[in-house]
């Protein structure tokens, strides 16, 4: 049996940085500003979401957060821990919203949702090259009332 060790190679201040960008990110992410949420990323940027599929490059993740903000104008994150790795911060999210546009085939309905799940993202030379969520969309479906086909 192998057991593989992940060790840390960044400095303190690259650490920082890391922290740094992903408050400004989410700090633009409350005041929807995209133009700015895009500017932290890499050219590269991997978006996976459960709910609106897989994102690449900048103008994925625009149209990403233009489709997310679209849905749930009223969008809310709230990290509630937190925790960093080398280049990698995992965040402990509470979210919640509510539904004005089209998603998983439903209409806005106005249905209001809250979500607890974990966001991953990745850093690259100072910016976000990926963000991962994980989070129980049946759940979220359920609080929605969109019936599964």
């Amino acid at each position: 049996m192998f057991i593989l060790f992940y060790l840390s190679v960044l400095s303190k201040e690259e650490e920082q940085l890391n922290f740094h960008v992903f408050h400004t990110w989410k700090s633009a992410f409350d005041s929807r500003d995209i133009d700015k949420m895009v500017s932290l990323l890499t050219d590269n940027i991997k978006i996976n979401s459960i709910s609106f599929g897989d994102y690449k490059g900048k103008k994925g993740a625009r149209e990403y957060w233009q489709k997310l903000f679209d849905t749930f104008p009223d969008i809310e994150l709230k990290v509630v821990t937190m925790t960093a790795d080398g280049n990698r911060i995992v965040t402990e999210i509470s979210f919640s919203g509510t539904q004005k546009g089209h998603i998983y085939g439903s209409p806005g309905l106005n249905k209001k949702f809250h979500l607890r799940g974990a966001f991953v993202y990745e850093f690259i030379d100072g910016k976000i090259g990926e963000i991962r969520m994980y989070y129980d969309s049946s759940f979220l479906k359920k609080q929605l009332k969109i019936m599964e086909l």
